[in-house]
Order: C-alpha cells, then sequence, then structure tokens
C-alpha cells in the first residue's frame, strides 16, 4: 500500500483539485484505447446478473453512463482524463478488421473528427494492427487512405519522422510490410503479449 501511494504521489501533483502528470524525461506512455462500444450500447445487463449466454455485459456501469464509442462528449472527456493523467498518445486497435466494418470503425472515425475538432490538449493516436488477420495488407492501405491521407499529422504519435504503427506478434511488422510501400509511411514495431 505505501509503494502505491508513493507511486501516485511521484507521478502526479495535484493543482487546485485537478491533477495533472508531472513530465517525464525520454519516456512516452500511450494506453489501449477501445473505440468498438458502438456494437454493445444496447445492452443492458450489468454483474452479477448474467445475460442469456454468449452475450456482453457491463461489469459495472461506466462513470460516463453507458455510451456509444461515437459520442463526442465521451471523446471529449476521456482526451482530457487521459491528457491529465500524463498519457502521451491512444493505440487503437484494428488488429480484427474493425476497418471493415462500419459499426466497429464508426467510433474510430468519431474519435478523429473530434481530436481534428478540438482545440484543448489531448494525447496522440497511434495504431495497432496485425499481420495475422486475414487481408491486413489491404487493411494498412485502407487505413493509410482513410486515415492518414485525410487527417491532419499533429494527430498522430511520430517516431523517427513517421506515425507510430504497432503490430501484434513477433516479426509482425517484417510480414506486414514486406513488399509494400509502408515501410516508408510508417514507423513499425512489433508488440508481444497481446496476439491471441
Amino acid at each position: 500500500m505505501k509503494r502505491s501511494l508513493l507511486t501516485i504521489v511521484t507521478i502526479f501533483t495535484i493543482v487546485g483539485s485537478i491533477a495533472v502528470a508531472v513530465p517525464r524525461q525520454n519516456k512516452n506512455v500511450g494506453i489501449l484505447y477501445e473505440t468498438w462500444f458502438n456494437r454493445y450500447a444496447s445492452f443492458t445487463s450489468v454483474y452479477p446478473n448474467f445475460p442469456a449466454i454468449n452475450l456482453p455485459m457491463w461489469w459495472a456501469t461506466p462513470s460516463l453512463g453507458r455510451y456509444r464509442s461515437d459520442s463526442s462528449s465521451v471523446i471529449n472527456t476521456h482526451a482530457t482524463q487521459l491528457y491529465n493523467a500524463g498519457v502521451d498518445f491512444i493505440v487503437i486497435d484494428i488488429s480484427n478488421n474493425n476497418i471493415r466494418s462500419s459499426d466497429l470503425w464508426s467510433g474510430t472515425i468519431a474519435l478523429l473528427d473530434a481530436y481534428r475538432n478540438r482545440t484543448q490538449p489531448k494525447p496522440k493516436i497511434v495504431f495497432l494492427s496485425s499481420y495475422a488477420s486475414n487481408g491486413t495488407t489491404n487493411d494498412l492501405q485502407q487505413l493509410y487512405d482513410l486515415v492518414y491521407r485525410v487527417y491532419p499529422a499533429s494527430l498522430f504519435f511520430y517516431v523517427k519522422s513517421k506515425p507510430l504503427l504497432l503490430v501484434s506478434g513477433e516479426s509482425g511488422c517484417a510480414t506486414l510490410i514486406s513488399g509494400l510501400s509502408a515501410s516508408a509511411r510508417f514507423e513499425c514495431k512489433d508488440t508481444i503479449g497481446n496476439d491471441t
């Protein structure tokens, strides 16, 4: 308990009633941010009241209520909370071919639109893809065409002057971008531990 409290005090400085992260040297903090809640917004079961078999449920009612990922007020509230917590970038998961499903992709477009219109500080954006998904090579081109050609570069987190692209699995980057011009467009980094 003492260690946890010490860590929290070390990371955050209280300014009035708002917690603001202390700047870090040579470190960046990212957090996975899912944009597919539209699909599940209509489900009402809350633990411990289990829904019918194989239907999703809420573990508790979220502090912002049961929301959709395309809600600009939720997106802006999250952006403020994450920025104030010291999160440098959010990672949007498209590893399950989300880019091909309008109800899954709509939350991502809503987030990009809200971030483009937002004047207050916000975390940058990174995408997580998967080399194992069927057709991910096409998804990567579609991501580039629908996102990086349309939205301002200032929204994205850059490494070595290119937008960062995370790919799940060991050697995922080499598999995903071999033979593509993607290596010239993205700084690709493998992630391990989330490729289930």
